[in-house]
């Protein structure tokens, strides 16, 4: 037992031996009713009963590694271009953004696991392509196909994070 004062009152923790810790990991952190919570507040549950020395550093690693948590968490990106102000053309389909969103997971019946993205900057129409791969070819392919129904541009504005669009 681990006796301290907290706030003039006594608490008592049990240093919990490190066969039982995982265990207690995974109860504080998969509540039933409430998800997997974070960091903060698996720490918060388990020192209210329990204690160890590397209590923090294991609910850290603990968090990181739970595959639920992984797939719903928000992934925030900085931006590797600096955010500019894109003056919209008078006419539509004159000027146009393309970029590339995947690799997807899970891949699609017809094994899609990209899509090229274009938008009229003007009029702000959308078009969403599915394909394969990015290859420089397969981008104009796809380009080719949305160009042909709307007339070809005058200028193309490319921002992306695909460094094929930019170099090939």
């Amino acid at each position: 037992m681990l006796n301290d004062v907290v706030c003039g009152e006594p608490i008592k923790q049990v240093v919990l031996p490190a066969c039982k810790r995982k265990e207690i990991l995974q109860m504080a952190h998969e509540i039933p009713l409430a998800g997997h919570l974070g960091e903060q507040k698996t720490k918060q549950r388990i020192k209210y009963s329990f204690f160890w020395p590397s209590l923090k550093r294991d609910v850290k690693t603990y968090c990181k590694a739970c595959k639920p948590c992984q797939l719903r968490r928000t992934v925030t990106y900085r931006d590797r271009i600096p955010i500019q102000p894109i003056v919209r053309p008078n006419n539509p389909f004159e000027v146009w953004s393309v970029d590339c969103i995947g690799p997807l997971e899970p891949r699609s019946r017809r094994g899609h696991e990209y899509i090229v993205c274009a938008i009229d900057l003007c009029s702000r129409w959308a078009e969403a392509i599915p394909t394969k791969n990015i290859t420089a070819k397969t981008t104009c392919e796809v380009l080719m196909k949305i160009f042909c129904q709307t007339g070809f541009p005058q200028r193309q504005y490319v921002r992306t994070r695909v460094p094929i669009l930019l170099h090939n």
